[in-house]
């Protein structure tokens, strides 16, 4: 890091005309600084035409952009640094983080997958800390490794959740991505003809020859 522009940077955005000690505010030329609440006391002089927030100062970044009238801040002067980026915007599916979901259709592996996955997607969002969702996620359905009622399939279904809101960002629903994956589980780990069942199961197999009327194998002599 350059630390030299990076001092540049604080010195530009300093006061231009001096400050009022009675008060604790600094003069920028249009308006007051006030450095405790870290915000413009009044509003932008050409009020949302500057920006929606009209009291904002330096987009909350105040040692990488520079304002030196109290009327428009510039870029930072570090090449290929953007602070603060746009957040992407957030699906309104994905509010809501402990509601309760039933899975569309019976399955052959642990009841309350999908909800587990739709939660933990939605936690996900909030927290941007793979392990901490995991861990919250494990406390809330009692699936810690010391708990007696720990289920891995909960486990699991967490990490999916985790890996879609990592995959697919904030603006894609968490039901609908969660409500993919668990149908492309079923059609994985079940079988075709009766979902409750385990695919390689011997009633599985036995529902599979009577679907498909494959005739028995000769019998040896």
């Amino acid at each position: 890091m350059n630390w030299n522009r990076l001092a540049a940077n604080v010195l530009l955005a300093s006061p231009t005309r001096g400050s009022r000690p009675a008060c604790g505010l600094y003069f920028y030329g249009y308006r007051y600084y006030d450095p405790v609440i870290g915000r413009w006391p009044s509003r932008h002089p050409i009020n949302e035409q500057g920006g929606l927030n009209l009291y904002g100062f330096l987009n909350n970044s105040g040692i990488n952009r520079i304002d030196k009238l109290g009327l428009m801040d510039f870029p930072p002067l570090i090449p290929g640094y953007t602070p603060n980026p746009p957040r992407p915007v957030k699906h309104e599916d994905n509010d809501g983080v402990g509601e309760w979901f039933n899975d569309p259709i019976p399955t052959c592996f642990n009841e309350g997958w999908f909800r587990h996955c739709v939660n933990s997607c939605r936690l996900q969002h909030i927290t941007r800390t793979d392990w901490l969702t995991q861990l919250m996620a494990q406390w809330q359905g009692h699936d810690l490794p010391w708990s007696d009622g720990r289920d891995i399939g909960d486990v699991n279904a967490n990490q999916q959740g985790i890996d879609n809101a990592n995959d697919d960002g904030p603006s894609v629903s968490c039901v609908t991505s969660c409500r993919s994956e668990f149908f492309h589980k079923v059609a994985r780990d079940c079988c075709e003809y009766n979902t409750t069942l385990l695919k390689g199961s011997e009633r599985c197999c036995k529902l599979r020859y009577e679907n498909n009327f494959i005739p028995p194998p000769p019998r040896l002599r």
